[in-house]
């Protein structure tokens, strides 16, 4: 069976809006929030299975944390939007938590 050849012309865009991308970026690191366990990032996903689900893991205490805040304020400042401010706030209040 030979590949599939796509036109390149259909996915390459004329022009390149880095804004828009960083929106979807903003919206992407917003929706990661488990609320559940105070608005602690999901880390793994596992889009596969069935049902797709989000799961936690050692990077969700820490790490990643500084990670989303760094590109949300990276992708604020590019975009000037201000969806999910709470959510930001809960993410920089949970990474100064863990320091004690």
């Amino acid at each position: 069976m030979e590949p599939m050849m796509t036109d390149t012309k259909t996915l390459i865009p004329d022009t390149l809006l880095l804004e828009e991308r960083a929106k979807n970026v903003l919206n992407c690191i917003i929706g990661m929030a488990d609320e559940d366990l105070h608005y602690v990032p999901f880390f793994n996903a596992d889009f596969v299975s069935s049902p797709p689900h989000m799961t936690h893991g050692d990077w969700d205490f820490g790490s990643s944390h500084g990670r989303l805040i760094d590109a949300l304020t990276l992708a604020r400042h590019m975009t000037g939007e201000t969806f999910g401010k709470g959510v930001e706030r809960h993410y920089k209040e949970n990474l100064l938590s863990f320091f004690k």
